[in-house]
This record gives structure tokens, C-alpha cells and sequence, in this order.
């Protein structure tokens, strides 16, 4: 495309890491945080009663159709009860968003992973495995234990001397109590635990070897089929029509007028805008795109069509969502990193600060071994959006700065949330500076970054 959104930046590599529309289309949801889960576990088969369609959040105020909240759900929907548990992610070291997670188990016995790792499921974006109790707290038990230090296990070291490097990035996430935690490290790094933590996310890049048969209530793969999808438009002009190609204005009646749908992440030229569509919307995108000749597919994998603007293009990018995501994905990006376009940053962003005590230690005695800090802001602008906390690896040496560049994200937030609590960050070594910052983001657009005010390498 003509323009890039997200460009990879070192942090790429290193963190590898509505309302009504003025139509009568169905519905464009906005996004829940997180979705709503069916009461019980499902059974292995896609076959299911799925949440309700109705929006319990907006990731903006533009124009979207709202669903009805009585309509029936779609029979074919993937059940996911409860919440993310653990999570494996292992980054190229040039990726693009969105990233598809490795491993997804969720606290039903629910396991996603991606179809391509499947015989015979490549077409399918995630493929759905479910474990029994036993098997389910094996897995929480292994991902527990693998997050032995939370955020980056040892440094990444340089490469030869002209000579290039290319390396994967390893991310592993467990749930304590409310929160989920990470460590990540790189098998270009160097330091205690790395080692470790990578052959930890190699054996459990194939769940079904590393359990054993008794683990499973449903060993044999099925595909995934989402309740919801991130849809996008990338709308060019001047460039790019063709002859014979149908007009954008046939997905009109499914995602009404595309200037005012979702969310917009990119104001020019002339403008991308993104939403979360149901099971119903999609349903009205695939019949009104037939009229015009186009397969939008089954639903299980990613779609991307191309369609005529005046003498511009517009490109339609629909992607299934995981049960947790909360925000659509923008058109154009290469991952999720600050961008000037389209979402202005918070301000009145503080910090308070509190020393997270190290394990064992008695009380008073002065024993610190990281912090937390409850950071706050106030949104700015008119879009409704999520906000992303990130992290920085401490400067080398007592009193220098923050490593800006090498930026981690610690947390996102539910949409329109104003504060979040985070950490524990544990300390780091050399005593310099650590800083924190907030952006707002909509899907894998973000506003600039805020410095939060402070240093968080200590209380």
C-alpha cells in the first residue's frame, strides 16, 4: 500500500512483543471487553449456542450499526467459557499484525492454536482442542512455573561484525489471580533462564506432544469458528481503479457509508477505519459482496478483497478474533507501535508508586525487589479507545536515562478506562532510569507516546 501505519521499530523485535449508523444494515458491533463467555465449557464439536450480539463497549463514537439485543445468536459459534490462562506467542524477527497466537488455553479446558500447525486445517486461522480438569491445570501449573522473572529474561547481544541477525522472540504468559504476566526473552539474548524459557515455548509450540493423552477430553483438532471479526477499510484515492472491478458502495448496505464505519486510525489519504463485526454482519458482507461476484470465504480464515473507489481503492480485510480481543486490528500496519495518525495521545498522565516487597522477606525489612504503580490520564479527543502501558529496560549506570527505543508493552486496557494498576517491574541491574508510558490506541494504531512521570527502577 501506498502507506505503512505501523513501521517495526527495535521495539517490534525485541517486545515480538458504537453508535447507531444513520442506516438500517445489520449490525457492527463494537467490541466487548472481553466478549461475552457461555455459561458452561463446550463440547469438542463447533457446535454451539454463542453470546449474545450485543455491544457492551465502544472502541469509538463514529457511526456503526448497533445489533439488535434479541437477536439469536449463530448455532455454528465456538463456545469459550472464561478467561485466558495461558498464552505462548514466538515472533519472527519481521512480522507483521496481526500476530497469531501460538497457544491459547482458556480456564474451560478451551485450546486454540493456529490451523497451520494441523494436517489438513491450513485454511483455518485456529484450530480448537479441549482439556480435561487435570489436563488444564497441568498447563497452568507448566506456564506458571515458566514465568520464573516477569518482562525480559537476559539481553539481546549483538550481532558479529557485519553480519546480520535474525531471531525469534519468545513470549509465554500465565494468569496469577486478576493479572496475566509475561517474560519474553529472544534466542538471540543471553543471560540466566534464557535457555530455559526457550525450549519451554519450543516443546509447548505442540500442546498434544507435550501433555499426555490423558490430559485431553478432545485431543482431535476442529476449526475454530469465531463469534466475531476484526473488519477494516483502506480506502485510497486517485491510483489504483481497474476496469471491471465493482464498486465499493456494495458492502454499503452491510457496513453502511464506509466514511463514517468504526473506528478511524488513519485520517489521510484520504482515510482507514476499523470495527468489530459480528457473526450476523459478516454474514451480510459475504451476501452483498456475491452480488457482485466475490467469495468472501467461510469465515474461518482471513479475507481480504479488493474493490474500486471512484478512481481510487478501497481494500476490505476481515480477520477472526481470538474470544478475548477487544479491539479491531487497522489496516496497513506492520505491528503495534506508536503512530501519529489519527488518535491524539492522553494527557494529565501521573503515577503513584508503591515498592513490591521480595519473596520471603520479612515485613520492614526493607527488602525491595521491584514496583508497582497505579498510573492514570485523562483521554483526549473524540474517539473511544483503549490505552497500552509500556515499559523500558533501565539505562546502564546510576543516574542515565531511559531506554526509549527499546519500549515493552506491560498492559492494555479496556476501552475508555482512565487508570490502570501495573507491575510488579521487577529491578534491574546498572541503576539507571526506567520509565513508563501511555498511549492510546484502537486496534494496532497508537497515538503518540506520554511519558509517565518518574523513575520506576525503584520506590
Amino acid at each position: 500500500m501506498g502507506r505503512t501505519v505501523g513501521l517495526l521499530l527495535v521495539a517490534a523485535l525485541l517486545a515480538g512483543c458504537g453508535s447507531p449508523a444513520q442506516t438500517a444494515s445489520p449490525a457492527v458491533t463494537s467490541p466487548p471487553a472481553p466478549l461475552p463467555a457461555s455459561p458452561s465449557p463446550a463440547p469438542p464439536s463447533t457446535a454451539s449456542t454463542a453470546p449474545s450480539t450485543a455491544a457492551t463497549a465502544s472502541p469509538a463514537p463514529s457511526p456503526a450499526a448497533s445489533p439488535s439485543p434479541t437477536a439469536a445468536p449463530s448455532p455454528s459459534v465456538t463456545r469459550v467459557a472464561g478467561d485466558l490462562v495461558a498464552r505462548l506467542v514466538v515472533l519472527p524477527d519481521v512480522w507483521v499484525s496481526p500476530v497469531v497466537a501460538d497457544l491459547s488455553v482458556y480456564d474451560d479446558g478451551t485450546v486454540l492454536t493456529p490451523g497451520w500447525r494441523s494436517t489438513g486445517f491450513e485454511g483455518t486461522r485456529f484450530t480448537v482442542r479441549r482439556l480435561t480438569p487435570a489436563g488444564l491445570a497441568a498447563v497452568r501449573a507448566a506456564f506458571d512455573g515458566a514465568v520464573v522473572r516477569v518482562g525480559q529474561v537476559g539481553t539481546v547481544q549483538p550481532a558479529t561484525e557485519g553480519q546480520g541477525r535474525g531471531f525469534s522472540t519468545y513470549q509465554v504468559t500465565a494468569r496469577r489471580g486478576s493479572e496475566l504476566v509475561t517474560a519474553w526473552t529472544t534466542n538471540a539474548s543471553a543471560g540466566t533462564g534464557v535457555a530455559s524459557l526457550i525450549a519451554f515455548g519450543d516443546r509447548w509450540l505442540a500442546p498434544e506432544a507435550a501433555l499426555p493423552a490423558g490430559a485431553w477430553a478432545a485431543a482431535t483438532p476442529v476449526p475454530y469458528v469465531p463469534a466475531y471479526w476484526s473488519a477494516s477499510v483502506d480506502v485510497s484515492a486517485g491510483c489504483c481503479a481497474e476496469p471491471g472491478r465493482p464498486s465499493d458502495a456494495v458492502v454499503v448496505p452491510a457496513l453502511g457509508p464506509l466514511d463514517a464505519f468504526g473506528a478511524l486510525v488513519v485520517a489521510d489519504p484520504p482515510f482507514a477505519r476499523c470495527a468489530v463485526i459480528d457473526w450476523r454482519t459478516r454474514g451480510a458482507l459475504g451476501a452483498a459482496l456475491a452480488t457482485a461476484g466475490i467469495d468472501l470465504g467461510d469465515g474461518l480464515d482471513r479475507s481480504d478483497v479488493t474493490l474500486n473507489h471512484g478512481d481510487g481503492m478501497t481494500t476490505l480485510t476481515v480477520v477472526p478474533m481470538l474470544p478475548e480481543a477487544n479491539a479491531c486490528v487497522g489496516p496497513g500496519s506492520g505491528t503495534s507501535v506508536p503512530s501519529a495518525f489519527g488518535l491524539p495521545a492522553p494527557d494529565r498522565v501521573a503515577a503513584v508508586k508503591s515498592a513490591v516487597p521480595c519473596p520471603g522477606a520479612s515485613a520492614g525489612a526493607g527488602h525491595v525487589c521491584g514496583v508497582s504503580a497505579l498510573v492514570s490520564w485523562r483521554p483526549r479527543g473524540t474517539e473511544r479507545t483503549a490505552f497500552r502501558i509500556y515499559t523500558t529496560s533501565a539505562g546502564a549506570g546510576a543516574g542515565a536515562t531511559c531506554l526509549a527505543q527499546y519500549v515493552l508493552p506491560l498492559t492494555t486496557t479496556k476501552i475508555g478506562a482512565t487508570s490502570v494498576r501495573v507491575g510488579p517491574i521487577p529491578l534491574e541491574t546498572g541503576g539507571g532510569m526506567r520509565c513508563l508510558y501511555v498511549a492510546a490506541v484502537v486496534g494496532d494504531v497508537e497515538s503518540p507516546l506520554v511519558r509517565v512521570p518518574g523513575d520506576f527502577q525503584g520506590p
